[in-house]
């Protein structure tokens, strides 16, 4: 659940995934496209849902960025972000704040460790 510079990028893993930057070294890059960006949650019975973004429920780990990755070599995948401060970082590396539909068919680096989707980085844009 890290948020590493490498290679002059940020990549951003999967908040439930402990990756290192020797993670990263030994990953697979490849090309991916964004086809989806949302806020969600995860019912009972573990099953994502999209929801309204909402402050607070990101702030106590509730809700979360959950983006959907479409891979040039294998099909597609997800990097969920959570904490409000990951999220956010997230979004000014993006330029995004306040319009995610902007983050849809913008290309991304993809880190994959076999068919796992490790993370995703993005250029910094000045």
């Amino acid at each position: 659940m890290k948020t590493i510079n490498y290679n002059g990028q940020r990549v951003y893993t999967h908040s439930a995934n402990r990756a290192s930057k020797k993670d990263l070294e030994a990953a697979t890059t490849g090309e991916g496209i964004i086809v989806d960006v949302y806020f969600f949650t995860v019912d009972g019975d573990r099953l994502v849902n999209k929801v309204d973004f909402d402050r607070r429920r990101v702030e106590s780990g509730q809700s979360g960025l959950m983006i959907d990755v479409k891979h040039s070599s294998w099909g597609q995948s997800s990097v969920a972000i959570a904490g409000l401060g990951r999220v956010t970082q997230f979004l000014y590396d993006t330029k995004t704040i306040g319009n995610l539909s902007n983050l849809k068919g913008r290309e991304v680096t993809t880190y994959s460790n076999g068919m796992v989707l490790t993370g995703i980085g993005v250029e910094e844009i000045k």
